[in-house]
């Protein structure tokens, strides 16, 4: 049987919400997520 992947998380746990900006860590996953698609060739424009 198929089972659903667990659940992410939610906005706040993700941003800051009262400045409406990513947390420290979940800005650095973005960003080490981005490195490693570069290294595949996937082009950014920022």
């Amino acid at each position: 049987m198929n089972t659903p992947p667990p659940a992410g998380k939610t906005f706040p746990e993700l941003y800051d919400v009262a400045r409406v900006e990513p947390t420290p860590e979940h800005l650095e996953q973005y960003r080490k997520a981005k490195e490693e698609l570069k290294e595949f060739g996937v082009p950014f424009k920022y």
